[in-house]
This record gives C-alpha cells, sequence and structure tokens, in this order.
C-alpha cells in the first residue's frame, strides 16, 4: 500500500513542482462528475514578475502588451487541452448541466529568459453547479530556458500544459470509483 500511495504522489508532482491540497470535499461529492466545464483564468490577485497584473502591462510598450495577452490566451489554451486529454474528462466551454467547474486562479508568474526557468503558481478551485467550491489545490511548474522554450510565451504555455496534466490525473482519482 505505501507504495502505490507513494507512486500516486510521485506521478501527481510531475515536472517541476507538486500538487498541494487546500481543500477537499467528500469523494461522493465528484464520483462519476468527469464533465467539466473550464474558465478562464483568473489574474485579479496575481503577482506577475513582481508586479499586479495592472502594472505589469502598465509598464509595457506595445509590443510588450500584445505578447502579454498571447501569454495569457496561451495558458488558458494549454491548461484546457492538458485537461481534455485526461483520458476520461470530457471539457466544455461554458455552462454546463451537472458539470464540474475548474477555476484556475494564478498566484505567481515569473516569465523566465532564454537563461532562467519560468515559473506559474496556479491555485485551481473544482466547483460543483451551484458554484459550491468542493476541492481547492495549488499547483506549480517550472520550465528552463533553451532554444526550443526562448520566449516567455512558449515557457509559460508549457507551464500551463504541466499544470493542467497534473489536474487532469488529480481529478481522475477523485471522480472515478477506486
Amino acid at each position: 500500500m505505501k507504495k502505490l500511495v507513494f507512486a500516486v504522489a510521485l506521478a501527481l508532482v510531475g515536472c517541476g513542482g507538486g500538487l498541494k491540497i487546500i481543500k477537499q470535499a467528500p469523494a461522493a461529492d465528484l464520483l462519476g462528475k468527469t464533465t467539466l466545464s473550464a474558465a478562464a483564468a483568473d489574474y485579479a490577485k496575481g503577482d506577475i514578475d513582481g508586479h499586479s497584473e495592472q502594472d505589469y502591462v502598465a509598464s509595457q510598450d506595445a509590443d510588450g502588451k500584445h505578447q502579454w495577452k498571447d501569454i495569457k490566451t496561451g495558458i488558458d489554451e494549454e491548461f484546457d487541452k492538458a485537461l481534455s486529454s485526461g483520458g476520461g474528462l470530457t471539457v466544455e466551454h461554458g455552462a454546463t448541466k451537472g458539470a464540474l467547474l475548474v477555476k484556475p486562479v494564478i498566484r505567481f508568474i515569473n516569465p523566465g529568459s532564454f537563461l532562467s526557468a519560468s515559473e506559474l503558481r496556479m491555485g485551481v478551485e473544482i466547483a460543483a453547479a451551484d458554484g459550491n467550491v468542493l476541492d481547492e489545490i495549488e499547483l506549480s511548474s517550472r520550465t528552463s530556458g533553451s532554444v526550443y522554450n526562448a520566449t516567455a510565451e512558449r515557457r509559460l504555455r508549457q507551464d500551463a500544459q504541466n499544470i493542467g496534466e497534473k489536474v487532469a490525473k488529480y481529478l481522475l482519482s477523485r471522480t472515478k470509483a477506486q
């Protein structure tokens, strides 16, 4: 049994960070609920490279503002794609009757550079259709700069994919009968 628990914990850690459970409802509340409604990431309280999102964007030139929009779009796209590739989960957009609502909340972003790793920390709330938060988890990922990951957008897309994969594994473990 200890080996199984260790294997599951190791699988959830994945690349660049772990999974921390903040709140967890009884297993029966999520059992069989494999249809998800994914919300766009919330940046309202996030720390973006030492600034609020508003201050970060204000400090950017026109090109930097455009890149920031691309980064946000990329984070949402990769997170959603990773959730739906979780095998057994269906991801819908918009309100879906009976679906669990998955709400990513950005806690921290360091875009990194070609020479240093990016870091994305995200809280994820899993709520019932009525908005009641059932589970809340925190995750993080870091992606090293390289020729392949030369841009902040590419590194943060990879971070969002890593986190989305961890969330999918977590949700599968919570929604399927053990």
